[in-house]
């Protein structure tokens, strides 16, 4: 003999019910540096309003009339090299608060691991989302195609995982490069994915 279960009750009352206190995750992103505005800029379109999307940098030079960019550290870019504003970036980062960062339950940052300004922030966003409770997914492009960019590439890796073994986080990461596609391409091909 085999048993059935007896029907729902409630039908589709029920499930409306139901969906109704669903309460999604919040979502935000915070593109850092200049490969993270790019990318920023691509994923704008395809979000939906309950993102929100913010670019931060240490100089406007990444910014286009009518973009809001929050500058951090001063108003020097870092031209490719790591150290130029990492103590001022470190400290004002920290001073940001909840509601200029964009706190939410999930947050995606977008960097270069080549970079100046991306390669630096990123990996202090990412610690800093963490410690105030945010699960995190690192958006990272790296670069090992000349000397400069493989050496910032490493040490921002190294970085990544310093944060994320002191931190006790698991943090997963959709990695692109752009040795051999172009900067533009691989910009489109991470923000697709």
């Amino acid at each position: 003999m085999v048993d059935h279960a007896p029907a729902p009750t409630g039908g589709v009352a029920r499930t409306q019910a139901i969906i109704e206190t669903f309460n999604p995750p919040t979502l935000t992103i915070a593109a850092c540096g200049g490969c993270g505005i790019n990318l920023g800029r691509l994923l704008k379109p395809m979000l939906s309003d309950r993102v929100t999307l913010n670019f931060f940098d240490t100089s406007m030079v990444n910014s286009r009339p009518g973009e809001q960019v929050n500058i951090v550290a001063g108003g020097s870019g870092s031209g490719g090299v790591r150290t130029t504003n990492a103590t001022e970036i470190q400290k004002a980062i920290g001073t940001i608060t909840d509601e200029e960062l964009g706190l939410a339950d999930v947050a995606i940052v977008p960097f270069s691991l080549a970079g100046g300004t991306g390669s630096v922030m990123g990996p202090i966003m990412v610690r800093e989302f963490a410690s105030r409770g945010a699960k995190v997914i690192a958006v990272v492009v790296a670069d090992t195609s000349y000397q400069v960019a493989s050496t910032n590439t490493l040490a921002t890796m190294k970085t990544l995982t310093a944060i994320a073994r002191n931190n006790k986080i698991y943090l997963p990461m959709m990695a692109f490069s752009n040795d051999k596609t172009g900067r533009n391409k691989v910009n489109e091909i991470a923000s697709a994915t």
